[in-house]
């Protein structure tokens, strides 16, 4: 037994003498130059993009661009892309957007959703900033620049009875937004002031420039608290290049979503008072918002508000046929098996789709919440009798329904203001009767305008 563990640690010894000795040569080999063999370039691997990726390569053509490197921006570009990108062509594009100053790099971020991947590096020129946003593909390459002037900060303003404080909303890059707070009422009720357009700015609704803006100060004035923002296209147009890529998901509900809870921040009574005010296509978005948002405990108002199904609003959005609502319509109806158009009236059969999933009429039985439904009698866009009527047939004991004489679809008074829609919004607030309460006010309204234009009988004088 000890003669073989005695063989047995010779042979590990001979073993290791072996191959001491094949690392020396090893080692002389190493030193000798021999002839470098050609190297065969590997095959591009694609990247899997995402947010450190795409900010990273944001980082470097902001870089690039401050030095005005716009030689190296253009390499990186994909070798199958429409868009001129020659270093001259760059240089253009920035030159005609924010003029001939060199800018400076100030940070970078990305959006990666939707198969879409976007980066920006926001850049200062001057006093005014701008983001270069561009479009990669999963290889980090890019497909689409352009250059878009960042909206300022908003402006705020301040009285006796509120006091606005800017905010930001949603993902970066954030959207501006504007709070408003009133100054006696302590904990009040907050409104998320929705638009008519997916594209207004935070103080507009269609072709009102003011109407959010005009409405937050008369309801704090009454003691509600509001917040409105930019739409999401209003400061980012180039986050759509096409209309292949228009998803309410992107433009509307993500950040109408962190509007919501951003409220938590704030001294508002976030719990159960936070209130849903909806103007135009705003205002029928708004079931759907409240049914999937059970935040939203105070309630929904709906001003002027058009009734329908989802196609029959997108095609009332857009200007379009009835006829186009119903191929729509039929298309989303089809079986999924079948060949259904990938487009109808120039839109994509996934924007249909998801005008079809937010609308009203699908979640009206499941709100709970109180309702207000305000019709202006002189809306030529939202009728009475196309649209008002119609709401009643969803009509339950939570909802109050009342229309305006002589008001159209700004819902201001006559001489602008929004005193009585605020007056009323905070009544009803308050649980008072808002139907009884304009009804009193429609006949008072009536008397007194018989009363104005009704001609006085001439008291005959004899002379004597």
């Amino acid at each position: 037994m000890t003669i073989r563990m005695i063989r047995l640690r010779k042979c590990i010894i001979c073993l290791l003498c072996l191959v001491l000795a094949g690392c020396g040569s090893a080692s002389e080999a190493a030193a000798v130059v021999s002839p470098t063999p050609t190297a065969v370039p590997p095959t591009p691997v694609p990247l899997t993009a995402d947010f450190h990726t795409i900010t990273a390569a944001m980082e470097e053509i902001g870089g690039y661009a401050a030095q005005y490197d716009w030689e190296s921006i253009s390499s990186m570009f994909a070798r199958d892309v429409v868009q001129d990108h020659a270093a001259s062509d760059l240089e253009a594009l920035w030159k005609n957007t924010a003029g001939e100053e060199a800018p400076s790099f100030l940070s970078a971020c990305s959006s990666v959703n939707d198969g879409i991947n976007a980066g920006y590096a926001l850049m200062q020129c001057g006093s005014s900033m701008y983001y270069i946003v561009c479009r990669m593909n999963e290889s980090l390459e890019i497909l689409r620049l352009v250059v878009e002037k960042v909206q300022d900060i908003p402006q705020t303003e301040k009285n006796d009875d509120w006091e606005e404080t800017a905010v930001e909303i949603g993902n970066d890059p954030k959207v501006a937004g504007i709070l408003t707070m009133p100054a006696e009422a302590a904990y009040p009720f907050i409104a998320v002031l929705m638009p008519e357009q997916l594209d207004d700015a935070m103080d507009e609704s269609g072709d009102d420039p003011s109407f959010r803006k005009d409405l937050a100060h008369a309801l704090a004035e009454r003691g509600i608290a509001s917040i409105r923002y930019d739409m999401r296209l209003y400061e980012d147009s180039s986050m759509v290049l096409s209309v292949d890529e228009l998803s309410l998901d992107r433009v509307l509900w993500r950040d109408f979503a962190s509007a919501v809870h951003s409220l938590e921040k704030y001294p508002v009574d976030a719990q159960k008072g936070i209130v849903y005010i909806g103007h135009g296509i705003g205002g029928s978005f708004g079931y759907s918002a409240l049914y999937h948002h059970f935040e939203i405990t105070g309630g929904l108002v709906l001003l002027n508000a058009p009734y329908g199904d989802g196609t029959k609003l997108m095609a009332e959005y857009y200007g379009l046929d009835e006829s186009v609502a119903e191929e729509a319509q039929a298309a989303l109806d089809e079986d999924a098996e079948s060949n259904v158009p990938e487009t109808v009236g120039c839109y994509p059969l996934a924007w249909w789709q998801d005008f079809a999933d937010a609308e009203p009429l699908k979640y009206t039985r499941y709100v709970a919440q109180p309702i207000a439904i305000f019709q202006g009698q002189d809306d030529a866009q939202t009728t009475v009798d196309d649209d008002y009527e119609n709401w009643k047939s969803q009509k339950g004991s939570n909802v109050s329904m009342v229309s305006y004489s002589d008001t159209g679809h700004d819902m201001r008074d006559e001489d602008g203001s929004f005193d009585t829609l605020a007056e009323d919004i905070s009544s009803w607030l308050d649980g008072e009767d808002l139907e009884e309460i304009v009804t009193k006010r429609e006949k008072k309204k009536a008397r007194d305008k018989a009363k104005a234009t009704a001609s006085p009988t001439p008291t005959a004088r004899s002379r004597s």
